[in-house]
């Protein structure tokens, strides 16, 4: 019981980590990542309704995880 608490209060930092890195970035990255990830879209339906193109999606989502995986 007292391995899941902390296994949860620990999970639960790293994630206001990741809110805190996020709300540092370009107004830009913010939209698509959040998009991506709180959606389930696929890069291809972003770019399809958005009117981006998929590499331009690509890699800015790449940045972004690695901004994230730097912290």
């Amino acid at each position: 019981l007292g391995f899941e608490k902390d296994k949860e209060v620990k999970f639960q930092r790293v994630q206001e980590k990741i809110k805190k890195e996020i709300s540092s970035w370009h107004w830009y990255d913010i939209m698509l990542f959040k998009d991506y990830v709180e959606s389930g879209k696929s890069i291809r339906t972003i770019a399809k309704e958005s009117k981006i193109s998929k590499d331009s999606i690509f890699q800015t989502l790449k940045n972004c995880k690695n901004k994230i995986k730097e912290r």
